[in-house]
């Protein structure tokens, strides 16, 4: 179980900063839409660790 929150963990936080670094690139990335981008980024990049660890 402590390793499946770990990776979780890890995992957000690798989508997250993907999103951040992605949207930085962009002349409009104001807070609202890197904040949006951040956790958007985090979700899908968890959501594809969880279905990897599924198979």
């Amino acid at each position: 179980m402590r390793q499946t929150i770990t990776g979780s963990k890890i995992a957000f936080v690798i989508g997250s900063t993907i999103g951040v670094i992605i949207i930085k690139r962009e002349p409009d990335g104001n807070l609202l839409v890197t904040t949006v981008c951040a956790l958007l980024g985090g979700t899908g990049v968890l959501a594809i660790w969880k279905l990897i660890k599924l198979l």
